[in-house]
C-alpha cells in the first residue's frame, strides 16, 4: 500500500529533506493569518463602538455605510469617535426623529467637530413664536400664542431637572405680506437657525461677496474636490450633509423652509426685541419693492443682512 501512494506523489514530497514541508506550511499559515486579519479588521470596521478609552481606530472605511443603514447622516468633517457615538445611539435617535427636539440634535451633531448653537423656530400660517434652542447648556422650549400667554421649558443637558421658562418669546413673522386668498402657507414650516462659526474650518463664518475678488464661489476645495459656496465658507457637501438631516429627521409634512446661517451671537434671538433685524412680512423673497418718494419704484434688501439663506427641504 506504501508502496502504491509513493507511486502517485509529486517527486518533491519524496525527498528526504523537510525544507519543503516547512515552505508549504509557511505559506499555508501565511494565507490562514491574513484571511484572519481581513475578518478582524472587517469586523471592526463594523462596529462603532470599537474605539474605548481614547485608542484610534482600527478601520473607518464602514462608518459611512453603517450611518447610511442605521437612517443616520455622517457629517462631512464629522470625526470617528463622534459618528461612532452617535450609531451606538441611534435607537434613541430614530425614535426621536419627527419630532422637534429631534430634529435639532441631529442637525447640531451633524455640524461636527465644533457643533454650534442651533434654533427651530416654527412659524407655518401664523405669526406667533415657537422656539426651540440647543446649545451645549441643554435644550430650551419658548413660546408665545396669541393671546399673548408665555410659556417655556428647559431641559438641563446633564440631565438635572427640568425648569419653567418664563421669557417672552418673540413672533416669527416670514412673509405675511404675501398671504392672500389661494396662496396662504402650509402651517408645517420651520426654520433652523445656525450660529457660525462651527465644523471647524468648513463653516468658519461668511465667504467674500461675489465679484468683490474675494469669494471662492465655484472653486473646489483642496483635496476632496468639493465646490464652495457663495456667502459663507461651507462647501457643498456640507451644506448638503445638513439638508439631508433635516429632510432625515423632520416630522412628515412638516417644511424645512431654511437654514439660516449668522455669525451674530445675538442675531434671531427669540426674547431680545434688539437683536437685529427679523422678518417683517417680506421675507419670502431677497428682496422687495418700495416707494422710493419720487414718484417711482427700486427693489431693496428684504431680508437681514446678519444672515445668510439656505434653502432647506421641499
Amino acid at each position: 500500500m506504501i508502496g502504491d501512494v509513493r507511486d502517485h506523489l509529486p517527486g518533491w514530497m519524496l525527498r528526504a529533506d523537510t525544507d519543503h514541508w516547512k515552505r508549504l506550511m509557511r505559506a499555508t499559515f501565511r494565507v490562514v493569518d491574513n484571511l484572519f486579519d481581513k475578518i478582524r479588521i472587517a469586523r471592526l470596521a463594523s462596529m462603532p463602538g470599537q474605539v474605548v478609552g481614547g485608542e484610534s481606530f482600527a478601520n473607518v472605511d464602514a462608518l459611512a455605510l453603517i450611518a447610511r443603514d442605521r437612517g443616520t447622516i455622517k457629517g462631512k468633517v464629522e470625526p470617528a469617535d463622534v459618528i461612532a457615538a452617535r450609531l451606538r445611539d441611534w435607537h434613541a435617535a430614530r425614535r426621536a426623529a419627527g419630532t422637534y427636539p429631534g430634529l435639532l440634535y441631529a442637525l447640531r451633531a451633524v455640524l461636527s467637530p465644533a457643533p454650534a448653537t442651533v434654533r427651530l423656530v416654527v412659524g407655518g400660517a401664523t405669526t406667533e413664536g415657537h422656539w426651540w434652542t440647543l446649545d451645549g447648556t441643554g435644550l430650551r422650549y419658548q413660546a408665545t400664542d396669541a393671546d399673548g400667554n408665555h410659556f417655556g421649558v428647559f431641559w438641563p443637558a446633564d440631565g438635572g431637572p427640568a425648569e419653567v421658562d418664563p421669557s417672552v418669546a418673540l413672533e416669527w413673522n416670514w412673509d405675511s405680506h404675501y398671504w392672500f386668498d389661494g396662496a396662504n402657507p402650509d402651517v408645517a414650516r420651520v426654520w433652523a437657525i445656525v450660529y457660525a462659526p462651527c465644523g471647524g474650518v468648513e463653516l468658519a463664518g461668511e465667504d467674500g461677496q461675489f465679484g468683490d475678488e474675494q469669494s471662492v464661489f465655484g472653486e473646489f476645495e483642496a483635496g476632496t474636490g468639493d465646490k464652495y459656496t457663495i456667502g459663507t465658507t461651507a462647501t457643498v457637501g456640507y451644506v448638503e450633509a445638513a439638508r439631508a438631516t433635516c429632510s432625515a429627521f423632520k416630522a412628515a409634512g412638516v417644511v424645512v423652509s431654511h437654514i439660516i446661517v449668522t455669525r451674530s451671537p445675538v442675531a434671531f434671538n427669540p426674547t431680545n426685541p434688539s437683536g437685529g433685524p427679523r422678518p417683517d412680512g417680506w421675507w419670502k423673497h431677497h428682496g422687495k419693492i418700495v416707494d422710493d418718494g419720487a414718484g417711482g419704484y427700486e427693489r431693496v434688501r428684504a431680508r437681514s443682512d446678519q444672515g445668510r439663506y439656505w434653502i432647506g427641504t421641499v
